[in-house]
């Protein structure tokens, strides 16, 4: 059972440094989060930055400047937004499963709020979205939760 939990915690860990790479490529341009990719592994509702974009909007606002004539920067911008939230999320996460292969207390409260988000993130894609990639978002929620699960029956016994 702990070659099990070794590898649900790998997983884990490649899960943090998958969205850091995902987020450096989006930051500088690759396009990856048009790419089949990034809507696999997307972190953050799509929906939900535009709404905050178009409620930033104020004066003097950095997202305002260009407005809605041009589409093409208003997404780079949303890219870039989105990409920084994946590099700073699989920053965490990173941190949180190496925190699990120590048996840290920490590890485990992080990775249980990135399951609880890839939940919600699972919930809104199936109820806003209702596409093929919803049935994707669940099921990377699942095995998000399983590695938790595994690592946590086997080694969380006398966490510091």
């Amino acid at each position: 059972m702990k070659s099990l939990a070794k590898i649900a915690n790998v997983l884990l860990l490649l899960v943090g440094f998958q969205y850091v790479l995902i987020g450096i490529l989006a930051i500088f341009g690759a396009g990856l989060l048009e790419s089949l990719l990034a809507e696999y592994t997307l972190v953050a509702p799509l929906q939900l930055i535009h709404k905050s974009i178009d409620l930033y909007c104020g004066p003097g606002g950095f997202f305002c400047e260009i407005g809605p004539e041009n589409e093409v920067m208003r997404s780079r911008q949303i890219e870039v937004v989105l990409g920084i939230l994946a590099v700073v999320g699989g920053i965490i996460s990173t941190l949180g499963a190496i925190d699990l292969f120590r048996n840290k207390k920490f590890g485990y409260r992080i990775w249980i709020f990135f399951v609880i988000l890839s939940f919600a993130v699972a919930i809104w894609n199936i109820v806003w979205r209702a596409d093929k990639y919803s049935f994707i978002s669940i099921s990377w929620a699942i095995l998000y939760l399983s590695a938790y699960l595994v690592v946590k029956k086997t080694f969380y016994k006398s966490a510091v």
